[in-house]
């Protein structure tokens, strides 16, 4: 009876034991599991934090690239406008000083013009005056030749001597009344002598004309000295006239040129306005893009500790010590040597340390190393039947290209050009895709003798 009892206390204890190590054995598969659930879900936010680093830095990779082409783009436009802003300043400086040189001969030419004019107009005057002296000469002979005729004949008819009673009576009524009228005069003048005399209180003849001559003189003199004085004054006044004429001129002449030069300015304060407006959407444009590269490169760091790559070839650099802008090769160099080494990892671990042990759960989540696939574009020769002739593509389409300046297409602008070229029937695929050897043209014949010549 007492064996019973230890022998059933024994069986209780193994009883406990059993089940406690089957409760210990339970606890730990849950914690093994609950393990290996962790694992993989850390191992798929490892993956899918790997994917989109790859997709981010695939994008900033790609917008770099974009960034760079539009950046020398921009770079090119600045070197030709720079050339044609050079052109442009030599252009205006030969222009100015040819308009200098013209206005200079002009001015000359107008002052000749006005001194020649007033010469003519001065001998014009004169020929006009000697004109009307010879005709009044003129008519003065004539009017005396007329008379002598007309007493010549008068002579001729009537010389004949005629006793008249009658006309001899009135003629010596005529020859009497002539000395009465003489008488007249006589006493007259005397008078006027007398007068003459009593005025000039001198009794010489010879002194009184020396008196009247002098007098005479000295009015003549007067009057000589008035004439000047007036031809004086209008030629002053001819001259005052063509100055404020010249004045007026060069007074519209310069209002002419300010208001060019203002259109001029308003137009280049216009085009610094576009200029300025352009250069500042370019400048957000360039804040932006750096903006973006600044996060891309926070990002690239944050990848490269997470990643947890070596420092060490940086410090063999002059510059920065760690990853920066001026060494973005060598940390994507360093980035991709760590994954390939973590792939490699992960493959010979896959491959080897899991190999002996069944069937791993691991397997599923390896990333396998994959080559890059690289785009190549699709040959010529599948999309037309023939290569397209050199001679025809250069006459045809390089030709197009102008020598003057032209500014980049806008999108609307690049379809538009797009359809107007594609509608032109000159330029039908048929008509310009076909091979050297086929071409009508001379000069396809010059090229591939070329081509026979130096193979």
């Amino acid at each position: 009876m007492e064996v019973q009892p230890s022998v059933s206390n024994e069986q209780a204890n193994d009883l406990e034991v059993l089940k406690k190590m089957e409760d210990d054995h339970l606890r730990l598969q849950r914690q093994l599991e609950e393990r290996r659930v962790t694992s993989e879900q850390r191992l798929k936010r490892t993956e899918n934090k790997l994917e989109a680093a790859m997709l981010r830095f695939n994008a900033i990779q790609c917008e770099n690239k974009k960034i760079r082409t539009e950046i020398e783009h921009v770079l090119k436009d600045r070197a030709i406008f720079n050339q044609a802003w050079d052109k442009m300043l030599n252009a205006l400086t030969k222009g100015k000083k040819f308009l200098t040189d013209l206005f200079e001969s002009s001015t000359l030419a107008y002052d000749q013009r006005d001194e020649w004019c007033t010469k003519l107009k001065s001998v014009q005057e004169k020929g006009r005056m000697d004109q009307l002296l010879q005709v009044q000469e003129m008519r003065d002979l004539q009017k005396s030749f007329d008379h002598e005729m007309k007493l010549y004949n008068f002579l001729s008819k009537k010389g004949v001597i005629r006793i008249n009673a009658k006309e001899e009576k009135r003629v010596e009524e005529r020859r009497i009344a002539r000395e009465k009228q003489v008488k007249e005069k006589y006493t007259a003048h005397v008078k006027i002598l007398d007068d003459i005399n009593a005025y000039t209180q001198e009794l010489d003849i010879n002194k009184i004309i020396e008196g009247f001559q002098h007098t005479e003189q000295k009015n003549f003199s007067v009057y000589k000295m008035l004439t000047e004085y007036c031809a004086e004054n209008e030629v002053l006044r001819r001259d005052l006239q063509r100055i404020r004429q010249n004045l007026e001129d060069r007074k519209d002449w310069i209002e002419m040129m300010e208001e060019r030069q203002n259109k001029k300015l308003k137009v280049l304060r216009e085009e610094l306005e576009q200029k300025s407006k352009i250069t500042q959407k370019l400048r957000e444009k360039l804040e932006i893009q750096t903006q973006q590269l600044n996060d891309s490169m926070e990002k690239v760091y944050e990848i490269f500790k997470m990643l947890d790559c070596s420092l060490e070839p940086f410090h063999n650099l002059l510059g920065d010590k760690h990853p920066s802008f001026h060494c973005l090769n060598l940390t994507f160099c360093l980035i991709t040597d760590r994954i390939k080494e973590l792939i490699h990892t992960a493959f010979y671990y896959e491959r080897h340390v899991q190999k002996h042990h069944g069937t791993s759960r691991l397997r599923t989540y390896t990333v396998h190393s994959e080559l890059p696939k690289f785009w190549s574009a699709v040959p010529i020769n599948y999309m037309v039947p023939a290569d397209p002739c050199p001679s025809c593509v250069e006459a045809r389409w390089m030709s197009r290209v102008p020598e003057e300046l032209e500014a980049p297409l806008e999108e609307d602008e690049v379809l538009s050009a797009i359809t107007e070229l594609s509608s032109d029937p000159a330029f039908v695929r048929s008509d310009r895709i076909h091979p050297l050897t086929e071409c009508k043209v001379p000069r396809s014949r010059v090229i591939l003798a070329r081509r026979y010549m130096q193979n």
